[in-house]
């Protein structure tokens, strides 16, 4: 007896196919019964890689990394119920971050809604703001046949970023009727035309008509300035933007404080890459005041830096290809929303001939000549976690990807790890949680390929996510994630708290001392692991893991105590060698001062 094809698995069949069909390549899902129907439909199309998790929250950051990596929407599945409401933070996260998502959460039909039927829940607009498009469509029907098609292209296209939209997550609220299971049948024809494959790059390019007059405002404020170029996360996307930015700012003069989630780390003029440290030496900070901020992308993570400029009297103008312009400090005077490589270019060439004069040589040469002696200092003093990130930057594989957790890693890589040009670097930086760190850099990893990629976590944001570390032998990644265990939440050391609350006080409330044994806990999971006790040592098997491929976890034993010690015998070393390289400069300049006096004498 031939089967009826079931209409529920048609319609996610449809979904799928076109969805595969404007480029998309992986999906997550967590199982569950009423999501059967999408399940089958994503293990049954074999040009889309499916991934099983069995932690919804895992399995949406595990989908956020793979979307990271590929810049293209992935598919995250889940059931009804409290399991759609474990996705919200990576949601949030993808919405903040500007990552295309497409968040399939099945649900029961109207008739099961508001009658306390199990497993249910009021999932409608259930992430809120945070999602770029929410669709309710309703259990599918043959009478509603000619539009799954068109609803596929809908939610991809909104997931990429529509005209005038940044990326980011698409939530499709699908109701589905039993049977949940059977076979698809036909599929409708396709669409004439399908939809760019990748998230845009600049869903608001600067126009001659609608941006020549901000084009020459800007030009003008920036003409013969000091102008300073400070570059976060999203600035460029290809080395061909990267290179492009930092030409035209070398011909103007104008140095780019970069970290490595710009894209335009590196380690030649005119990028700063020690600013934190350079920037706490009180008579440089003075000296190298700017007139005029580019802010691009996101924030650099350095709080020093940040209030620095805010304080500066500077002209503040945030670009941003997406339009997401952050402004906590309320600085921000002109915005422009747009690809800040091709804002630059369009400045030089829709600006005339003298409209557009690049900043005094020795405006540029201080901050490099500063940025030279701050690297010199932290290369020969580096202790501790610090030396640790330094340790992990030389051993990334040549095309391989870096993936940092917030909270102390990042703020490490920014401030004193140099630059590897060469590596792809992502981290969760939209709403700054720890949350899902493992399962994001195991979706990176998964989605970079076999080149490799390297972790760095605090104990805190490992343990956060250890449900990641579930079926990561067997996930195919090529990853080692170095976790610094100190025992708790080593940046709370930083802040003001730790010196005006009473020691256990602090303990209780932010120190959290956790205890546990994190190679047992990898063993738990037949992941392997090594423990080591120095950077040396970091060295040696991360040296091993590229040799052999696969996962492992390198378990760094450190302090609080002695990493926030650290952390002051490196920014005063720091300090120390630009004091003397400030009092060189002084003696130059009263040598020359006297020479020249004595020439105008004679």
């Amino acid at each position: 007896m031939t089967q009826v094809p079931n209409v529920a698995v048609t319609f996610c069949a449809t979904l799928v196919d076109q969805w595969v069909e404007n480029g998309c390549q992986f999906a997550v899902m967590s199982p569950g019964s009423r999501s059967t129907p999408m399940a089958l439909a994503l293990a049954a199309d074999e040009r889309i890689r499916l991934l099983v998790h069995y932690d919804e929250r895992s399995a949406s950051f595990l989908a956020l990394g793979l979307a990271v990596a590929h810049r293209r929407p992935v598919v995250v599945l889940t059931t009804s119920g409290t399991a759609a409401s474990e996705l919200h933070s990576a949601v949030v996260e993808a919405h903040q971050q500007a990552v295309p998502l497409l968040v399939v959460t099945a649900d029961r039909p109207p008739e099961l809604q508001g009658v306390w039927a199990p497993q249910t829940i009021d999932q409608r607009n259930l992430y809120g703001p945070a999602v770029r498009w929410f669709v309710e469509p309703g259990p599918p029907s043959q009478d509603s046949r000619s539009e799954w098609r068109v609803l596929a292209n809908e939610a991809y296209s909104r997931a990429i970023g529509a005209p005038g939209e940044p990326p980011g997550p698409v939530h499709l609220n699908l109701g589905f009727r039993e049977p949940l299971h059977g076979e698809a049948g036909e599929l409708p024809p396709r669409l004439a035309t399908a939809v760019a494959s990748k998230a845009s790059s600049t869903p608001k390019p600067a126009g001659p008509d609608n941006d020549i007059e901000q084009v020459l405002l800007i030009a003008h404020l920036c003409t013969a300035k000091r102008v300073l170029v400070v570059a976060g996360q999203r600035t460029t996307q290809t080395p061909a933007e990267r290179d492009a930015l930092i030409e035209l700012c070398g011909r103007l003069n104008w140095p780019v404080i970069a970290d490595h989630l710009s894209g335009c780390r590196l380690d030649t003029a005119p990028v700063i890459q020690f600013a934190d440290p350079l920037l706490r030496v009180d008579q440089l900070a003075q000296r190298l005041v700017p007139e005029v901020v580019l802010h691009l992308g996101g924030l650099v993570a350095s709080r020093v830096v940040n209030e620095w400029l805010t304080s500066s009297g500077a002209s503040h103008i945030g670009i941003d290809r997406f339009g997401m312009i952050p402004d906590p400090y309320s600085v921000i005077e002109h915005r422009v929303d747009v690809a800040p490589p091709l804002f630059l270019k369009q400045c030089l060439e829709q600006c005339g001939a003298g409209e557009l004069q690049p900043a005094s040589a020795e405006w540029l040469q201080q901050w490099v000549e500063a940025n030279g002696e701050a690297g010199a200092a932290i290369r020969s003093g580096a202790v501790g976690e610090i030396a640790v990130m330094r340790t992990v930057i030389e051993n990334l594989p040549t095309d391989g990807a870096m993936f940092v957790s917030s909270s102390m890693p990042v703020r490490d890589l920014e401030w004193f790890a140099p630059a590897r040009p060469d590596v792809v670097f992502a981290s969760n930086r939209g709403a700054n949680g720890i949350d899902g760190i493992v399962s994001t850099a195991v979706g990176v990893a998964v989605g970079h390929g076999s080149s490799g990629t390297i972790a760095v976590v605090g104990d805190l944001a490992f343990l956060h996510d250890t449900n990641g570390l579930a079926g990561l032998s067997s996930s195919g990644a090529n990853l080692a994630v170095v976790v610094n265990d100190n025992d708790g939440g080593a940046i709370f050391s930083m802040l003001a708290q730790a010196a005006a609350l009473e020691p256990s006080r602090f303990e209780l409330l932010f120190g959290t001392p956790h205890g546990v044994d994190l190679a047992a806990l990898c063993a738990a999971h037949r992941v392997p692991s090594v423990s080591v006790e120095t950077p040396e040592q970091v060295g040696v098997a991360l040296m091993k893991w590229r040799q052999t491929g696969g996962v492992v976890v390198v378990i760094v034993a450190s302090s609080r105590d002695a990493n926030l010690k650290d952390h002051h015998y490196v920014n005063a070393q720091v300090r120390a060698r630009l004091e003397v390289w400030l009092n060189d400069q002084a003696l130059q300049r009263d040598e020359q001062s006297r020479t020249g006096a004595g020439l105008r004498r004679g």
